[in-house]
């Protein structure tokens, strides 16, 4: 009798993966340019907050991503948070303003 050797089962393959775990580090770089735009708007608007505020969120949930985008996730979380303390100072300022005026009041 012959003997006869089956080859192996092929290897099955990855199973797919709809959600993607695998990180990228866009969300660092996203937060790094929200960052830098809503601390500019923020200068000149206090809707910069917002874009601030996505900063920051942003900022704190790249910190699971890749080491080498430590420099981004710290410039988001950085101008995210000036941004906001600028905003708040904007309208501040301009609330403040608004009730010196004289005369009839809002």
């Amino acid at each position: 009798m012959t003997q006869t050797t089956a080859a192996a089962p092929a290897a099955a393959p990855a199973p797919f993966d709809p959600i993607g775990t695998e990180s990228s580090p866009g969300p660092a770089w996203s937060a790094a340019f929200l960052g830098v735009v809503g601390l500019i708007v923020a200068l000149f608007m206090p809707w910069g907050a917002v874009l601030s505020v996505l900063a920051v969120v942003l900022g704190f949930v790249a910190r699971r991503g890749f080491p080498e985008t430590r420099g981004a996730r710290l410039t988001a979380i950085i101008t995210g948070f000036v941004g906001i303390i600028v905003a708040v100072v904007w309208v501040t300022v301009v609330l403040l303003a608004a009730s010196m005026v004289p005369g009839d009041n809002f």
